[in-house]
Parts: C-alpha cells; sequence; structure tokens
C-alpha cells in the first residue's frame, strides 16, 4: 500500500517547523499531472466566504465552476464548509490564472469582496522569474494565491527556440 500525498497546512508548518515548498517544481515545462484530489477549507461564516471566492473565481474565468449548496460550495477539487467550532488553521492555496491580467482582476476583486491584501500583483523571483502571482486573506485569514506561469524568455526577451525549430 503507498502512503497518501501528504498536504501541508499552515499548522503543520509552524508547528513542526517543516519546508512543504523545499521540493517545489517551478518547471513551466514540467508534464500536468494533479496530484491531489481535493482540497477541503473550513471556515467559520459560509456565506462572506462565498462571497469572496465567487469574486475571485469570477475574476480567474473559473466561475462556471461554482457549485453551491446549503452547507458548503466547491470549484472542482477546491471545497469550503463551514465549520464554527474547527480549529482556526490557515492554508495556503494557490489558483492557477490564464494570464497576468487575470492575477491583476483576482486581486481587485478579493479586495472588494472583504479580503485582504497579503502581496500585490507582480513577479515572486523567490519562486521563478516567470511567476506572476498575488496574495490575499479570505476573511478566514487562509492565504489565497492567483499565479500565472509566463512562459521562458531569453536574454532578448524572446521566447526560446522550439526544438522543431
Amino acid at each position: 500500500m503507498t502512503e497518501p500525498t501528504r498536504v501541508f497546512a499552515y499548522c503543520d508548518v509552524v508547528e513542526n517547523n517543516l519546508n512543504p515548498t523545499a521540493n517545489m517544481n517551478t518547471n513551466a515545462n514540467a508534464k500536468d499531472e494533479s496530484v491531489l484530489d481535493h482540497v477541503q477549507v473550513h471556515v467559520k461564516d459560509l456565506r462572506p466566504s462565498l462571497t469572496f471566492y465567487r469574486a475571485i473565481l469570477d475574476a480567474l474565468e473559473l466561475g462556471h465552476t461554482l457549485r453551491v449548496d446549503k452547507n458548503y460550495f466547491s470549484a472542482n477539487e477546491f471545497m469550503v464548509d463551514a465549520n464554527p467550532q474547527a480549529k482556526a488553521c490557515p492554508i495556503h492555496v494557490a489558483f492557477s490564472a490564464p494570464s497576468e491580467e487575470a492575477v491583476r482582476r483576482f486581486h481587485l476583486a478579493g479586495l472588494e469582496a472583504g479580503g485582504k491584501d497579503n502581496g500585490p500583483p507582480g513577479i515572486r523571483q523567490l519562486h521563478d522569474p516567470n511567476y506572476y502571482a498575488a496574495y490575499l486573506h479570505d476573511p478566514d485569514g487562509n492565504n489565497v494565491e492567483a499565479v500565472f506561469h509566463r512562459p521562458p524568455r531569453n536574454s532578448n526577451g524572446h521566447p526560446p527556440p522550439r526544438a522543431d525549430d
């Protein structure tokens, strides 16, 4: 039997001094394979969270994936439910953006929907020179990111030649 994939939550990182990004693959050419089945976030009050996530998903052109039920909502593999007794344990979740403009829309829409700024849109050299992202805290303090992976560029600012050219 294989070990299940470990999803690191903020509490794991702080309490156990773990580094979940130590082996992070930021290679834009890596094969696109999902390693997660779903991510579930518990929030104290569903209503402000739904307002926030609806706004950012619309900004990222993902609003069509939103499904709302009485006790939870989801967008594909991302699920949010209300649990007023849940221990506060903020997580970091990153949504893929189709463009830099979508990252900027995400940031603005999230602020307008009650999110708190945690990093304006821009290049994140720490990750990769082509990593364009913005960060917000949702109404429960979760660190929510939108990221667009720019195509690689050569020293002249142009895309490198393809192997079949």
